[in-house]
């Protein structure tokens, strides 16, 4: 009977590892940033209930650092608090004269830094 340690299966599962491990250490780790964005609008806002429906969009980029995603990040984010600011401040003026509400509006997004 054949030990555990030279069977065929196991010697397949620690080059395995091996290669995996020597794959990771031998290049550079890449870095993901992946970005959601979901909007709604409310059905009183609009004829087509389809609209009400959260529609998240995804979006992958790849960093050969870190840094260099984290950087990619904070930009982004500060985009879209900036743009969120405009839109906020773009429904309050339609709100004064009776057009529109914020609350008829829903916008959800997520950015993160993710090692690949």
């Amino acid at each position: 009977m054949a030990d555990a340690q030279s069977s065929p299966r196991n010697s397949d599962a620690r080059r395995s590892r091996a290669i995996v491990t020597s794959h990771h250490h031998g290049s550079m780790q890449m870095w993901v940033l992946m970005y959601v964005f979901s909007y709604s609008v409310n059905p009183a806002a609009t004829n087509d209930r389809a609209e009400w429906r959260l529609l998240p969009n995804v979006v992958f980029q790849e960093f050969t650092s870190e840094e260099r995603c984290r950087t990619a990040k904070a930009t982004l984010e500060g985009s879209l608090k900036e743009a969120g600011a405009k839109l906020k401040s773009g429904f309050e003026d339609l709100k004064s004269i009776g057009k529109a509400d914020p609350a008829q509006i829903i916008i959800a997004y997520n950015v993160e830094c993710l090692p690949k």
